[in-house]
């Protein structure tokens, strides 16, 4: 119990200096690949974080049939989260070479960045872990995170298809 808190401490600890290294950043004027480093850590961190969730919920379920459920929740949110942030990437990418700006589909304000930011693992929602893990509860947390990830990456999807081909732009 007690290395689950301090790894859900770290997992704190990670959001606020993953935070402060990209501010510091922007204020310094970032090396050409730090913004690339960035993410690939954050993917990175994500996805083991997404699946160690898993493997925890299971762990407190005891290895049956619910503790598999529970795993394969932490993996399937990884995949989605993976998924989610590949298909920005490359909408991103595509964007810029028809001169359409991305953020119109994932808007700093807008209902996705919220909920990333109020729900998801790197924003507020970090410090849910805490609790979760002091409670026995990660499998429960991992089956949230299982929804929210997937449901984010299929609003993605239909938000970034829709703006190709409802704004009139033909990505290719």
């Amino acid at each position: 119990m007690t290395l689950r808190v301090a790894g859900a401490i770290v997992l704190n600890l990670w959001v606020i200096l993953d935070c402060v290294d990209g501010s510091l950043a922007r204020l310094r004027g970032s090396q050409p690949f730090g913004d690339y480093l960035d993410g690939i850590s954050g993917y990175i961190a994500m996805t083991g974080l997404l699946v160690g969730a898993g493997v925890g919920g299971a762990h407190e379920l005891g290895w049956g049939r619910e503790a598999m459920a529970a795993m394969i929740c932490g993996f399937v949110a990884a995949t989605a989260n993976l998924l989610t942030r590949l298909c920005y990437q490359k909408f991103a990418n595509a964007a810029a070479k028809v001169g359409m700006a991305a953020a119109n589909v994932k808007r700093p304000g807008g209902l996705m960045t919220k909920i990333d930011f109020h729900l998801g693992v790197s924003g507020l929602g970090a410090l849910v872990v805490i609790p979760a893990v002091a409670l026995s509860q990660l499998h429960v947390l991992v089956v949230g995170y299982c929804a929210l990830y997937v449901g984010a990456a299929v609003a993605f999807v239909a938000a970034s298809v829709r703006k190709v081909f409802g704004g009139g732009n033909s990505i290719g």
